[in-house]
């Protein structure tokens, strides 16, 4: 007991009193802490050293599904954790579950966390989160949707396929918000074809409802089949621009080489379409070039212009939309609180989860002796943390000084220890392997406590 007994020097606790169980060693928490919480002390301390072995075990968990599900070396499963920690500790998604679909639903879609540096799949992540907080979509489908664009060349990277959706999500009627990445996903890659970039496409599919059309899906999907009859039904699109009075031959080659030449051609088309006077023929002539769709929405068709389509809507001005709504959601006092708190339960998560390993395996090979040590660690969670927990985590959340809560956790684990190693046999037998792991973690956060005491006086 001498390395514990040092331990509880240093903090300033009398081991003696907390050989009386849990009413004692509260009872001594609160006496040691008297200036910073009072009654409400050995409350706070049950509470934050249980959130942090929760929050190690949901950070291991989530990271081990990640890494499952991306078949992630180990060097890449650590990567992904901390990038999941840094977003999730920064207030972003509503769990760590959350932010790890955002993580994999980018990598997976832009080849793997091999092929996006550190600071993208953060970017990114939070900007999928932002928009299913401010949206209501769905991460993974917003993720994905970005992904496309990027792959697609309809956008040249993630900050602006971001910004793309953000102001796509912005302008477009709210009703048709969850069809957007759909429409990105299906019909993505077909606008690429016919010279459109993200913007553009955006745009033309505002331009189409705002005309009347039936929602943004029937606009992506006549663009994709202007795209797919002019690469695959030729002699079919060579007779409808021939019956427009285009040279079929130039407008086909020109589709073909995409980009700009692409993108004219179509609006030549539209706009030759929009000349014909009779409704009879111009509507079979759209069907003809643009699928069964133009049918039904001859009239939203010819408002599309590919030419001024991102000026006339706005998605010109996407750049920086993301950002911009990351920026308001983080004004909100709420979101701040919560980072305050995810900070901590993350670092302290963090520092638990080589233990919750060993524990693991103690668990496997004794599971009788573990089955016991739970039951007491209930008692002694109710006894310390239950009653006042929501309300110590409110008052703590206001103290600005970060080693009170260094200072917190690091009695809150002593109390636990002295009271099981005084209560139960095995702890008694295994003290010396524990005062160990105690050494380590004492000097690991003495040293924390002197860092940050340092940039303080700084």
């Amino acid at each position: 007991m001498a390395v514990l007994s040092e331990l509880l020097v240093k903090l300033g606790i009398d081991a003696d009193e907390l050989t009386n169980g849990a009413e004692g060693a509260a009872n001594e928490v609160n006496n040691s802490l008297a200036g910073i919480g009072g009654a409400a002390a050995g409350a706070a301390v049950g509470a934050a050293f249980a959130v942090g072995m929760s929050a190690a075990m949901d950070a291991s968990s989530a990271n081990a599904k990640l890494t499952a599900q991306l078949g992630l070396t180990k060097e890449e499963a650590a990567r992904a954790g901390d990038i999941a920690g840094d977003v999730f500790s920064a207030g972003w998604g509503e769990s760590i579950d959350e932010v790890n679909e955002a993580i994999g639903s980018v990598a997976s879609s832009l080849g793997g966390l091999s092929d996006v540096t550190d600071a993208e799949m953060r970017e990114m992540s939070t900007a999928a989160l932002a928009l299913a907080k401010t949206f209501e979509l769905d991460v993974a489908d917003a993720a994905t949707a970005a992904a496309n664009l990027i792959n697609n060349k309809l956008a040249k990277d993630g900050t602006e396929a971001f910004d793309v959706l953000t102001k796509a999500a912005q302008t477009l009627p709210k009703s048709m918000m969850e069809d957007i990445p759909a429409a990105i996903n299906d019909y993505g890659k077909h606008w690429s074809r016919i010279g459109l970039d993200a913007k553009d496409a955006m745009g033309l599919m505002s331009q189409y409802v705002k005309a009347g059309g039936r929602d943004i899906d029937q606009a992506g999907d006549v663009l994709h089949e202007f795209a797919r009859i002019t690469s695959e039904e030729t002699d079919k699109a060579s007779e409808a621009f021939k019956g427009l009075g285009l040279p079929a031959k130039e407008m086909l080659d020109n589709i073909h080489k995409g980009g700009e030449p692409a993108k004219a051609a179509l609006q030549k088309t539209i706009e030759a379409l929009r000349g014909v006077k009779d409704e009879g023929k111009q509507s079979a002539l759209a069907v003809e070039l643009f699928g069964d769709m133009a049918g039904e929405g001859a009239d939203a068709l010819w408002a599309m212009d590919p030419a001024t389509a991102a000026a006339s809507t706005g998605m010109d001005k996407a750049a920086g939309s993301a950002k911009a709504m990351e920026d308001a959601l983080a004004k909100d006092p709420m979101m701040a609180y919560d980072s305050i708190v995810r900070s901590l339960t993350t670092q302290l998560g963090e520092f638990l989860a080589p233990a919750l390993a060993k524990v693991a395996t103690f668990a496997k090979e004794h599971p009788a002796a573990f089955q016991a040590i739970a039951v007491t660690l209930g008692i002694l969670a109710v006894a310390l943390a239950v009653a006042a927990a929501a309300q110590w985590a409110m008052n703590l959340a206001m103290l600005a000084n970060p080693i009170t809560w260094i200072v917190l956790l690091v009695v809150g684990l002593v109390a636990v220890i002295v009271w099981l190693a005084t209560k139960t046999r095995f702890f008694q037998e295994a003290w010396e392997l524990m005062s160990t792991i105690v050494v380590v973690a004492w000097e690991w956060l003495w040293s924390t406590v002197r860092d940050l005491t340092n940039r303080a006086a700084a």
